[in-house]
């Protein structure tokens, strides 16, 4: 999920292929739309986003029967103490820093 359509095109054709299926979203309650159909093994999402920011997202994502088994990662432009405390206790495996 990232609200940058350029970072989601990038992202959609590093990832899509013969053993991932990719989605999309450009907000959280789109995404959250989608993962309630479709049982996913990772979740990416950017940290700042409009309505709905990366880490309320992914604490939904966590708290979600159908995923929570799924693999959480952010995508930040920038990373403070306390954005770190709060990506660790959500559950998110790694960040990406763009």
């Amino acid at each position: 999920m990232d609200d940058d359509r350029e970072i989601l095109s990038l992202l959609s054709e590093a990832f899509n292929g013969e053993r991932w299926k990719v989605f999309t979203a450009t907000d959280g309650t789109l995404a959250l739309r989608i993962m309630s159909t479709e049982k996913f093994d990772a979740i990416l999402s950017d940290m700042a986003m409009p309505r709905m920011g990366g880490i309320e997202f992914l604490g939904f994502a966590k708290g979600d029967n159908l995923n929570k088994k799924a693999k959480l990662f952010i995508i930040s432009g920038t990373l403070d103490c306390e954005k770190l405390k709060r990506v660790t206790a959500v559950g998110v495996a790694s960040v990406i820093i763009k």
